[in-house]
């Protein structure tokens, strides 16, 4: 809970939070650009990290994925990013 709150807080109004499986969850939002997403994710961070204080020494990590509106790359982001995140990860 500590972690979807956190992330409510840093992506703010507009969000859609959601939780993917284990401990992995996904924050979806309209952004204008790259920047706008990497502040995004900094007040991500921050929230979950403030959510997370009382769990000493557990850290997170994040991710952004952009896909344009109306573009040809349109469609579903999460799933296509969870599968390169996952790819790496083994």
């Amino acid at each position: 809970m500590a972690v979807a709150q956190g992330l409510r807080v840093g992506a703010g109004e507009g969000a859609t939070i959601g939780r993917i499986g284990g401990d992995e969850f996904v924050a979806v939002r309209m952004v204008r650009g790259p920047s706008e997403a990497m502040n995004l994710m900094t007040r991500c961070r921050s929230a979950v990290s403030e959510s997370l204080a009382e769990f000493p020494g557990v850290d997170i990590s994040l991710g952004v994925a952009l896909s344009e509106v109306g573009g040809q790359r349109s469609g579903p982001v999460a799933p296509r990013g969870c599968g390169h995140v996952h790819r790496e990860a083994t």
